[in-house]
Order: C-alpha cells, then sequence, then structure tokens
C-alpha cells in the first residue's frame, strides 16, 4: 500500500495527512505510540478501549529499543487509505510497474527485495508474499 500512496494527488491523501499532523504531537515525521496513547486518551470514545494502541503496534514487525517501532508517514497514510483507491485499475498497474523495475511483466524476489519495506523479510517469507499474491 506504500507504493500506491506515492502514486496518489494531494487531494486524495489531505484527510491523511491533517490526520498525522494532529497526531504526531512532537512533529519528527513518526507516530510513536506514545503519541498515538496520548491523543486517543483525549478521545472519550477510545478511553474505553485500552489496549486498541498495543493491538495497533502489536502487529508491526520492526521493533525499536525492545518497543514497536514508530509508523512513518507514508505507513501512516497507506495504512488509512480507502479501499475504493487501491482498486482502482490504473493504480494498481502503476503499482506493478514500480515493482517490476526490470519491466518483464513478472515481479521477482529480487525485485520484492529491493524495496525498503520488504528488506526485513527472510527469503522464505519473500517467496511465501509472491505465492499468496499471484
Amino acid at each position: 500500500l506504500v507504493a500506491f500512496v506515492a502514486l496518489l494527488g494531494d487531494k486524495d491523501l489531505a484527510a491523511g495527512r491533517k490526520l498525522f499532523a494532529s497526531l504526531d504531537l512532537n512533529g519528527d515525521g513518526l507516530l510513536s505510540k506514545a503519541e498515538l496513547s496520548a491523543r486517543l486518551s483525549k478521545s472519550r470514545r477510545y478511553r474505553s478501549k485500552p489496549s486498541l494502541v498495543a493491538d495497533i503496534f502489536r502487529e508491526r514487525d520492526d521493533v525499536v529499543e525492545g518497543d514497536a517501532a514508530p509508523f512513518t508517514h507514508s505507513e501512516f497514510l497507506a495504512a488509512t487509505l480507502s479501499r475504493q483507491h487501491c482498486l482502482n485499475d490504473v493504480l494498481c498497474r502503476a503499482a506493478f510497474r514500480s515493482f517490476d523495475t526490470n519491466r518483464d511483466g513478472t515481479i521477482s524476489i529480487a525485485e520484492l527485495g529491493g524495496w525498503k519495506c520488504f528488506r526485513r523479510l527472510a527469503l522464505p517469507e519473500l517467496r511465501k508474499l509472491l505465492q499468496e499474491s499471484d
């Protein structure tokens, strides 16, 4: 989904950018567990769900200093994208082309491994990812 973020225009991402800016309390471009907790604790709707933030960050594979890594701006935007944006044929083809770096009409493990978001995956995980999405 991060690839889709790079392909969408400002109009499509404006609401997500505004939300990210309101949650990124220290303005470092990263959304930490503490920042999300602090912001949601002010909302009556989420006070009754104290495990919500922990659940969101538990799904993260990255760990920094014993805690879940913060979300980058692009990761946050990708996570908040409307699925309608992603189900667009033109956008899907553009995303495919961004992964298919050698333009042979297929996406190889090497091409996937070149993307930052996939570098932390081991070779068997990359293979499984390709098989599941093929």
